[in-house]
């Protein structure tokens, strides 16, 4: 199921950049919403609460705060791995965030990048994908299974580490805090963080 998840989320990103091929940022943002409601409706259809699934639960402001707090704090550790890596390395990232982060500074960007991607990603790796491999592995391993496959997503090695770093603290606040919100809140923290210094 795991893979079916990521082709599903795969399709939806080829199907809406072909229509769309002009705006990265758009066709990212409704292929996001479409995996979110094809998502639903496949636990839907096989009988599941999405409640239980995804771990919608209450959470406390507390709570949240916390872990944007932690998610923030340790941001600045994970990004400062990037300087383990050659120059040359360091160079090549910072010419594919140029083009990447084009047209970025707008209302589509900011819903997209701070929102809609952070959300969209928690569901399919921290609720659907961690929750898949939760259940043939123990928790410890799913987490860095997952979170392989979220750095593994992100393509470029400096970013992959970064993810992959970002995925064990988002795995392990959503087995500390049984709550999807608890990763998205810090994911989406960050996000807001790398929107506003780009």
């Amino acid at each position: 199921k795991c893979f079916m998840y990521i082709v599903i989320m795969g399709i939806c990103q080829a199907v809406f950049s072909s229509i769309i091929p002009n705006d990265n940022l758009l066709s990212t943002l409704i292929a996001d919403i479409m995996f979110v409601l094809v998502a639903m409706l496949l636990i839907k259809l096989s009988k599941q609460s999405i409640k239980a699934k995804l771990k919608i639960n209450k959470i406390t402001l507390k709570t949240i705060v916390t872990v944007i707090l932690i998610a923030l704090a340790l941001n600045f550790v994970f990004q400062s791995t990037q300087f383990l890596f050659p120059e040359s390395m360091r160079g090549e990232l910072a010419s594919e965030m140029d083009t990447d982060l084009s047209g970025v500074k707008s209302f589509i960007g900011f819903i997209t990048v701070v929102i809609i991607a952070p959300f969209s990603e928690e569901i399919l790796f921290r609720g659907l994908i961690l929750g898949e491999l939760a259940k043939c592995f123990n928790m410890h391993i799913a987490i860095i299974l997952q979170a392989v496959l979220f750095g593994v997503m992100h393509g470029n090695i400096i970013w992959a580490v970064i993810a992959f770093l970002s995925a064990v603290l988002y795995g392990y606040f959503i087995r500390k805090y049984e709550n999807i919100f608890t990763p998205v809140a810090g994911h989406m923290s960050v996000n807001l963080l790398s929107f506003i210094l780009t």
